[in-house]
């Protein structure tokens, strides 16, 4: 048994060393799962944070009639990230009516 791994020692040393790359790349490879998992479930979170602000504030200004310049740059910088991370229709719809609301209330 000596002799036998003695003689293929450099043999036995690369079939652990593979073994142990095996074992770290399928550990690894769990570990990028879940990771991405979390950061999906995170973007949904954000998104739906973002959503609904823009919803609120559309609410909110479409029933004051009106909208200043000052919120509607608040309701450009919530709506830009809820864009990119890819929100649907329904906040674009918000986000485009607030921004054709005057800037001031109409004088009666």
């Amino acid at each position: 048994m000596r002799d036998a791994i003695t003689a293929y020692w450099m043999q036995w040393a690369c079939g652990l060393l593979a073994a142990a790359m095996a074992a770290l790349w399928r550990w690894a490879a769990k570990r990028l799962a879940a990771q991405r998992k979390d950061s999906e479930a995170l973007k949904a979170g954000v998104k739906a944070v973002l959503h609904d602000r823009l919803w609120q504030a559309h609410k909110q200004y479409m029933a004051q009639g009106w909208c200043s310049l000052e919120d509607k740059k608040n309701v450009e910088y919530l709506y830009q990230p809820y864009a990119a991370l890819g929100g649907n229709g329904t906040g674009k719809d918000a986000y485009q009516d607030i921004f054709d609301l005057p800037t001031r209330p109409r004088e009666e």
